[in-house]
């Protein structure tokens, strides 16, 4: 008996020189040893023995195999770079041994897919390196060869574009013989049923199209696995133990394959392909044989999972739930996956199959969601029936639903943008909504339909930020928060992302800053930059401030003052407004009440005031509120609050009587007059208000407290001129007003005349445009469905929108400036509406430059 040892080496397809013996790791070691001597049967008369010596000593056995009439082969995938050594021999003690060795190189290989080094939960590469799992499922046809090789390239070439980087392959690693399955489709036949024995020419035609999804960087799972659902596969154990050391021989060289057990649901009750304990026997003889540690599984049956802590399973494969019940569908899995290893979630999200759901987008985006916080890698398919239909069946790229692949792929792109491989799975952590947390830590939260949630963490810090599902690209800044009672913006699905304020985490002020829920917000700044906010919800006036500096939002307070749900008398003709005094007390106005902070408890006085007011404070902290209706005869009038005061008392004049034209500026028939005021630092008031004299709109000024008055026209003549005007002073006491089609006028202090300056924004019916003032070089005009402009340079931008986060109608937008800064609180939801409050929507806060 004489054997001759070739000196070739395969990498990859490409024969190089013995001397030039180098392989890259995680490739692939071969040597060919030619063998002159017949065997009747050579599977099972002698065994190629091989024993590597790796660069650390470690010693590393393996099965050579039969590959035709005298050539034995070997194959070894390199995990260590570095030098090494192998010894052969066959196990009829006839021959010598053959020695050797190579060196193993660096190389553009990941790894062996695995579990995660980093978190097991997750898929992985041995050697550190992390994967998320984008895996979709392929027909029977895929590895046969009367399936044109050109039609497989074009598959594949979109499979890589739409960055899929898993297959889970039907009729693999045999051919599920049933109608409209595997049958007529020439798959690899690896199991030589009449000769009992395998088939290695089979092998190498699999083999040829493992190398090229090797190439392209593609896992593979085997939907049939060793031993499939209606497929021809040795039956006895003996040979069963041949087939499997023969598969493993050649297949244990493949980075890039996962192991099955069997497949599809073996243990079916209408099929009844193997008992439980059949499965574990074969799942230990697999294991057995698995010294280069490929991940081993066996494909369940819907809802169920008998193997989760089988010893010689190393992921998980399920099935199931298939609802649109996220709380089913999350449940059930983590009901099901062992938390110390990685679970492909196989039949879970099949588009267009007849054994699940008929998902809309919404519920395909949510699934996909859901799968992932569970841990899950979703297997994807594209079907018109059962598994083997539609583009999943045919895998001709015309038949794709192209919509669904790029809403899974948008979910999967947004896990792969944070550190998800740092992340594991949590049940009760969070009082809604589904959970991963960061070592011990809070870190994302998913919600299907918004609502409140609270982390289950004490004493601990975060900046947190809301991601819209359906637009990940739309990010809402929380603040600095406890991750207590957190509300999302809308009742879309969301995600929570938290991370602790001790991690190097930069506030991105491009992001709004979700506020709460409400109706007709109003905001204001004080003399250190917080900014403090108001709101509608429904009869109830809400209550938070936020620090740019430290990044923090405040709680949400109710301020005690309540509203009516009136077009005549609610919050549309008497919207809330905010103020801060010099001395840091808070005040509010809405409908007919008033109230302030003082620093324990929120206290309410009678303004004594119907609709259509205004409130401003001035320097020393006395309070002004503009109503409609004098008190001294006058069509409007002034309520005034002194510091420390109990009670509302007019000024000793109405600002359009007190003037020294008296009786004839009062405007006949001027029942609606709607007055808007601010206070200038030196305590001068400004008031602008419709239906007056001499103009339609005309401005009054006090500065003695109201006892005096001063007045002229802005626009209008005897003309409607609409709704009402606002002003605005800046710092050095320039006044500006701007009407409600959004022109701005500005009063000479030589002339006391007031001129045009331009077009500010376009506004229409009661869109109410307001005016925020800063210096005398920056201000801004903003009014209903979120429009907006910027004075700055001498002239003012073109007109910008403040931006939607959720696709619905944008409501009103007040502003606030501190210092050089221009910041914007606006109104988005299905109830907006200027006549009337119908219902709450979501309130944002975003600086506008």
């Amino acid at each position: 008996m004489r054997f001759i040892l070739l000196l070739s080496l395969l990498i990859l397809g490409q024969t190089i020189h013995a001397q030039e013996s180098r392989t890259g790791i995680w490739s692939r070691f071969e040597k060919e040893i030619v063998r002159e001597t017949t065997f009747l049967n050579p599977f099972t008369e002698t065994d190629l023995k091989v024993e590597f010596t790796r660069p650390d000593k470690s010693i590393l056995s393996i099965n050579g195999y039969f590959d035709h009439p005298g050539v034995w082969k070997f194959r070894i995938m390199p995990n260590m770079i570095g030098k090494w050594k192998y010894s052969a021999w066959f196990s009829d003690g006839s021959g010598k041994k053959v020695d050797g060795s190579f060196r193993c190189i660096a190389s553009d290989i990941p790894g062996l897919i695995t579990a995660d080094e980093t978190n097991p939960v997750w898929f992985g590469f041995k050697g550190g390196k992390h994967q998320l799992i984008r895996s979709f499922h392929a027909g029977d046809r895929f590895f046969a060869d009367n399936w044109p090789d050109s039609e497989r390239k074009q598959f594949l070439d979109w499979l890589v574009e739409n960055e899929y980087n898993t297959l889970s392959v039907a009729s693999h690693l045999l051919n599920r013989n049933a109608e409209n399955r595997g049958k007529g489709w020439n798959t690899p036949d690896l199991w030589n049923s009449e000769k009992q024995q395998p088939n290695p020419a089979e092998y190498a035609k699999m083999e040829k199209i493992l190398d090229e999804l090797a190439a392209r960087k593609i896992i593979v799972f085997p939907f049939a696995g060793f031993f499939g659902q209606k497929s021809n596969c040795p039956l006895d154990s003996t040979n069963q133990a041949l087939y499997i050391k023969y598969t493993i021989a050649r297949l244990g060289s493949y980075w890039n394959t996962m192991y099955s057990v069997a497949g599809p649901e073996p243990l079916y009750r209408n099929v009844k392909q193997f008992t439980k304990e059949q499965v574990d026997k074969l799942g230990e003889m697999i294991a057995g044989q698995n010294s280069q540690r490929h991940l081993l599984t066996v494909h369940n049956e819907k809802d169920q999972n008998p193997f989760v802590n089988s010893s010689w399973a190393s992921y998980q494969c399920l099935q199931g739930p298939t609802t649109i019940s996220t709380d089913t569908l999350y449940h059930g899995l983590m009901a099901r996956r062992n938390l110390h290893q990685p679970v492909l979630a196989q039949e879970v999200l099949w588009y267009g199959n007849i054994y699940q759901q008929t998902y809309n987008d919404e519920q395909l985006r949510k699934n996909a969601f859901t799968i992932m916080m569970a841990g899950a890698a979703l297997n994807f398919a594209d079907n018109a029936g059962t598994s083997s239909t539609g583009f999943t069946g045919t895998l001709n790229i015309s038949e794709r639903h192209q919509d669904k692949h790029e809403i899974i792929k948008k979910v999967w792109d947004f896990f792969e943008s944070i550190p998800y491989y740092e992340l594991s799975p949590a049940l009760k952590d969070t009082n809604n909504g589904y959970y991963l947390d960061r070592k011990g830590e809070p870190y994302l939260v998913y919600l299907p339909s918004g609502g409140n949630v609270s982390v289950y963490r004490n004493n601990v810090s975060y900046l947190g930020e809301w991601i819209k599902g359906s637009d990940t690209n739309i990010r809402i800044s929380i603040g600095i928060t406890n991750g207590k009672n957190l509300q999302a913006p809308s009742n879309e699905d969301w995600l929570l992302l938290l991370k602790r304020v001790n991690e190097k985490n930069a506030v991105n002020f491009n992001n709004p800053l979700f506020i709460g829920m409400g109706s007709y917000p109003d905001i204001t700044a004080d003399k250190n930059g917080i900014l403090h906010i108001t709101y509608v919800r429904d009869t109830s006036l809400m209550y938070r401030n936020y620090n740019p500096d430290t990044n923090t939002l405040g709680n949400e307070v109710f301020t005690s003052l309540t509203c009516l749900k009136d077009s005549f008398l609610g919050p549309n003709r008497s919207k809330p407004v905010i103020k801060v005094d010099s001395k840091g007390f808070i005040h509010v106005f809405v409908g007919q009440q008033y109230g302030y902070f003082d620093n324990n408890s929120w206290v309410k006085i009678d303004p004594n005031a119907t609709r259509d007011t205004d409130m401003d404070i001035d320097q020393d902290g006395t309070v002004y509120i503009v109503k409609r209706g004098g008190s001294n005869g006058g069509s409007i009038g002034v309520n005034v609050r002194k510091p420390d005061g109990s009670k509302f008392q007019p000024t000793e004049t109405d600002p359009d009587k007190g003037t020294t034209e008296g009786k004839n500026w009062l405007r006949k028939n001027g029942n609606h007059p709607y007055g808007n005021i601010r206070i200038d630092t030196k305590n001068t008031i400004h008031i602008v208000y419709r239906q007056a004299l001499p103009e339609f709109v005309s401005y009054r000024q006090s500065t003695d407290g109201g006892k005096t008055w001063k007045g002229t026209g802005v626009f209008g003549g005897e003309q409607w001129q609409g709704e009402t005007s606002d002003i605005g002073v800046t710092a050095s006491g320039k006044v500006y007003v701007v009407s409600q089609i959004g022109e701005i006028y500005y009063l000479d202090k030589t002339t006391f005349k007031f001129s045009k300056l331009g077009k500010a924004i376009t506004s229409e019916n009661r869109e109410l445009p307001t005016i925020s003032t800063g210096n005398d070089n920056l201000m801004c005009v903003s009014s209903f469905g979120g429009k907006y402009s910027i004075y700055f340079g001498g002239k003012f931008t073109s007109e910008q929108k403040f931006p939607s986060y959720l696709n619905k109608p944008l409501g009103f937008l007040k502003t606030a400036i501190t210092s050089n800064q221009i910041w914007g609180v606006s109104e988005e939801g299905e109830h907006i509406d200027i006549e009337i409050m119908k219902g709450s929507s979501s309130i944002f806060l975003k600086k506008l430059m």
